[in-house]
């Protein structure tokens, strides 16, 4: 048991350092949590700079979670196991559950993911794959139904690509999907900025009129 905990130390310095808490504008979004998932892995990130312009409307508690910071990793045998056996006993406070615990108590979560391979980087996937958890973010029904033990009422995803998305809007309808079935969301946004590496297009344009639309919001 202590060969597998061995590295969970870090993952508690690490989301120390990459969580802050701070309050943007005087906008028109009052929910008062806001959790800000930053996908993000380039440091002149398109996307990062189109989030930017959606948080400036933001008044209220907001928490960034950069992912490419965090010593994540998907769930493999051993994790499984340990995290299934503490969560039978409901012992959340192993650093395991940091990001989860984290995670039920945001009302509103914003992801800001660039478009990559008909979806978004790995690292999201694994994030979920880390917060999603039974017990403590969501429980299931005697009928086998996902039910919510979430605060989490909206999700908002923000974009950008190189071509166009078009039908292929895999990583948004994912995470609606997800957010959805297991935290009964209801509430989506989805904000992008699409073709800015196609030869002929102005991919300056493109981003202005994209913030030009998430500032036009509600």
């Amino acid at each position: 048991m202590q060969n597998r905990r061995k590295n969970l130390p870090s993952l508690t310095f690490f989301i120390s350092l990459v969580c802050c808490t701070v309050s943007y504008g005087k906008g028109e979004l009052t929910l008062s949590k806001l959790l800000y998932i930053n996908a993000c892995v380039r440091d002149d990130s398109r996307t990062a700079e189109l989030t930017k312009t959606y948080l400036e409307g933001f008044s209220g508690e907001m928490e960034e979670v950069r992912l490419e910071s965090l010593p994540l990793a998907p769930l493999k045998s051993k994790s499984l196991e340990m995290q299934n056996a503490f969560a039978q006993n409901k012992q959340w406070d192993d650093p395991m559950f940091l990001l989860a615990k984290q995670f039920r108590e945001c009302e509103q979560l914003l992801v800001s993911a660039p478009y990559w391979h008909l979806s978004f980087p790995a690292l999201l996937r694994t994030y979920f794959e880390n917060v999603c958890v039974c017990g403590l973010t969501f429980r299931y029904s005697p009928e086998g139904r996902p039910l919510s033990l979430c605060r989490l009422n909206k999700l908002t995803y923000i974009t950008t690509s190189g071509g166009i998305i078009g039908e292929y809007n895999f990583g948004f309808n994912y995470l609606k999907a997800l957010c959805g079935c297991f935290y009964g969301v209801k509430d989506f946004e989805f904000f992008s900025a699409e073709g800015l590496d196609i030869k002929e297009n102005d991919a300056g344009t493109i981003l202005e009129e994209a913030k030009k639309k998430i500032r036009k919001r509600g």
